[in-house]
């Protein structure tokens, strides 16, 4: 059921009807298409650049996550700061999951990446650092310790930086990896 799309009026008569439907199709099928309808509004939101827009696709998640809306509503911000650009909310987002969700290490890495490669705000690369030094302490391999040196050359720290991109040449090396880019 989640492969075809629908409009605005047909979506809001699915989600008024989910339990008439999860009856025909099964619980996984209406989840599956409830989900790809929310995120067609936050897609919306970010094609739009409209906080206006995030905040009804905010509101739908709470109408329609259960005890699952908090999660979706951290992802749902801080995907949208991310797809526009808007790095100071971004970083408050993913604070927010780091705090409330307690993401992988190699989840942090990807928040921290990105951070790296679009952001020059001392401030928030500094909170990359941060995030990142726990990653590190926790999973200590080559994608992570390179993310690690990286923010720390860019945060100016040069000594720290040359140390772990050292340890990052080491462990990407003994790990038959690639890296010529650190």
């Amino acid at each position: 059921i989640s492969r075809f799309n629908s409009d605005d009026k047909i979506n809001g008569f699915f989600l008024n009807n989910m339990d008439r439907y999860r009856k025909l199709y099964g619980k996984d099928a209406i989840d599956d298409k409830k989900t790809d309808i929310l995120y067609g509004l936050l897609s919306k939101a970010i094609k739009d650049k409209s906080e206006k827009e995030l905040d009804k696709s905010l509101a739908m998640v709470d109408k329609y996550m259960g005890e699952k809306a908090g999660k979706y509503k951290r992802f749902f911000r801080a995907r949208y700061y991310d797809k526009i650009e808007n790095w100071s909310k971004y970083v408050d987002a993913i604070e927010k999951i780091i705090e409330k969700d307690k993401p992988s290490p190699n989840k942090i890495n990807e928040f921290c990446w990105k951070i790296y490669e679009k952001v020059d705000d001392p401030a928030i690369v500094n909170k990359a650092v941060n995030w990142m030094k726990s990653a590190v302490e926790k999973e200590p391999d080559y994608a992570k310790t390179d993310t690690y040196a990286s923010l720390l050359f860019k945060a100016g720290n040069y000594p720290e930086a040359k140390m772990w991109a050292e340890k990052a040449i080491t462990l990407g090396t003994d790990g038959n990896v690639s890296v010529e880019t650190t």
